[in-house]
């Protein structure tokens, strides 16, 4: 006579384990199949925080360049002739002290000839310079030059002052356009590029929330386990698209360097803090942000 040890088994433990799995076949059937999430989150996390730092970096960069243009304002001061050494250091400490100087620099009139024959692009015999030695005066602001142009007049070593009035306004053109490159790429390209993580973030989360609420049958247990479960690739996806663009901004910043020394960006110690507080604050307010899935259920559906 033969015996079934499993069906044996199962009555002598009390247990029904084909009717356990048949239940668990029903509730898998009742609640559809599981959706992978897979690299559905994944790859778009990376590519919109990789954008996001090179937005970032833009828009510090344009400030920096709009601030040192705005900062650098400076007009030209003719010294009185044959003032000594002496005389010229100490005029040169008085204009430093007057209030709106920022920095001085002294230029010779050798120095001024040689520049004259750079621009004009001949040469000149050096008895034919009737050019003054003289000092550049760089402003802290704008505001201040009417005031710091009279009261330099007004020195008995100085001959008289030039306002380049044609350069101050192409520095405040120049300037004008960074300003309006920063509020376009804020406005254009990083706000739908914060919106689009959140967009991402909501799907991967519902995604998430369709698979677990058919197991928990708690809505508000599976909604907060489904956003914790994609709050970890949303960081680490923060993380190494951040390190990557940051090893590629070092890596084209000393490309451009070696091309053409004018070509400076903010150094990478420039850029960290910044590019770690704007990534880590969009990790932080898709966290601190509730979210609410789809209403329509996997396995609603007749």
């Amino acid at each position: 006579m033969e015996i079934d040890l499993l069906q044996f088994g199962n009555k002598k433990a009390g247990k029904a384990k084909p009717v356990v799995l048949e239940e668990e076949e029903e509730q898998t059937a009742e609640s559809g199949p599981r959706i992978e999430l897979g690299r559905c989150t994944v790859v778009p996390f990376l590519i919109v925080f990789f954008f996001l730092n090179v937005i970032v970096a833009s828009v510090l960069n344009f400030y920096a360049i709009a601030q040192k243009i705005e900062k650098n304002h400076f007009f030209s001061v003719d010294l009185r002739p044959n003032l000594t050494a002496t005389e010229k250091e100490a005029l040169e400490k008085r204009i430093l002290e007057v209030p709106g100087v920022k920095n001085v620099r002294y230029v010779s009139r050798a120095a001024s000839f040689r520049d004259l024959q750079t621009q004009l692009g001949i040469a000149l015999p050096e008895s034919e310079n009737s050019l003054s030695d003289s000092m550049i005066i760089y402003l802290r602001s704008k505001k201040d030059l009417a005031n710091l142009q009279e009261r330099l007049e007004n020195m008995e070593d100085v001959k008289e002052t030039y306002v380049d009035l044609i350069n101050i306004q192409y520095r405040e053109d120049r300037a004008k356009f960074y300003k309006v490159n920063i509020v376009m790429f804020f406005g254009v390209f990083f706000l739908p590029l914060v919106i689009l993580t959140l967009f991402i973030f909501y799907n991967g989360f519902s995604l998430e929330f369709l698979n677990k609420y058919p197991i928990f049958e708690d809505e508000r247990r599976a909604r907060k386990r489904a956003k914790w479960i994609n709050v970890l690739p949303m960081v680490v996806c923060a993380v190494i698209a951040t390190l990557a663009f940051l090893n590629l901004y070092l890596f084209f910043g000393e490309l451009l360097t070696s091309i053409n020394e004018t070509y400076k960006i903010l150094s990478l110690k420039e850029l960290l803090i910044p590019q770690i507080i704007v990534a880590a604050g969009i990790c932080l307010l898709i966290i601190l942000l509730p979210f609410w899935p789809y209403k329509r259920y996997v396995g609603d559906e007749t």
